[in-house]
């Protein structure tokens, strides 16, 4: 029986031949009769081809005009369809509008009657791919964008309800001998609890609920602890600022008209 010849993607060699060299090996489809039809003669590394999100498969690549003859209607008919041209890979360098014409050329010297579809670069086909993770990443973006500006502006507005309440009190306590920036560090404490309390809580729901993130966008780990601590300081950064600026007004109170005031 003639032997052919393949090359196989990291995920064959080392699911199949884990403690031994891949090259030489033989391995064949479904049946004992053709566990030995091809030998690997060159590995590649894993590549996805259908989708991003689900890990790369095992696969392996023939050359073209490489047949097996199978008694099996299955088989046949599967290697029957990996021998259709669905499209030719070119490393270059340039644009594709000036390889155009150089390539149709080409195509037509090997067979007139080849139909050339469409020509455009890979990075093109990654981006087909990635467009709906990119709308999702994006939407997600603007709306934890726009989460956070309602959260200050509620905070900001909390602040600036607690100390008109407080105004009195304030008063009371500058005039005991409380200095400004002690009760402006009070009032942004206070303000701040909650949002520490938040953040405390927020994290162990972030990693509960990372596993479905994780699968709604590509490239995107259940666990970063960079991401996580970032975002963490962010919000609190922006928690202190909106509480700051009303707890500046602190400072501009007259403890005599805030006694007299009701």
């Amino acid at each position: 029986m003639e032997v052919c010849v393949a090359v196989v993607n990291d995920s064959i060699a080392t699911r199949f031949f884990p403690h031994a060299d891949p090259i030489g090996q033989h391995f064949g489809l479904s049946s004992i009769a053709h566990n030995h039809d091809f030998e690997i003669v060159g590995i590649i590394e894993d590549a996805k081809y259908r989708d991003l999100r689900q890990p790369a498969e095992p696969m392996f690549f023939l050359p073209l005009t490489q047949t097996v003859h199978y008694d099996d209607a299955r088989l046949d008919s599967y290697q029957k369809w990996s021998l259709f041209i669905d499209g030719i890979q070119l490393r270059m360098s340039g644009s594709v509008a000036g390889a155009r014409p150089v390539i149709q050329r080409a195509i037509a010297n090997i067979d007139p009657n080849l139909t050339i579809l469409r020509i455009r670069p890979m990075n093109s086909y990654v981006d087909v791919q990635l467009s709906g993770p990119r709308l999702l990443a994006r939407l997600t973006t603007l709306y934890g964008a726009l989460a956070l500006v309602l959260a200050c502006v509620g905070l900001h507005g909390v602040t600036s309800y607690t100390i008109a309440r407080r105004r009195r009190e304030l008063g009371v306590r500058m005039a005991l001998g409380a200095t400004r920036p002690t009760l402006v560090v009070g009032v942004c404490r206070q303000a701040l609890v909650p949002v520490a309390i938040g953040i405390l809580l927020g994290i162990p729901a972030m990693i509960l609920g990372a596993p479905i993130i994780e699968n709604l966008l590509y490239g995107v780990a259940s666990w970063n602890g960079l991401i996580v601590g970032a975002a963490s300081l962010t919000l609190l950064g922006c928690a202190v600022l909106a509480a700051l600026i009303p707890a500046r007004r602190v400072a501009s109170i007259d403890p005599l008209e805030a006694l007299r005031s009701d």
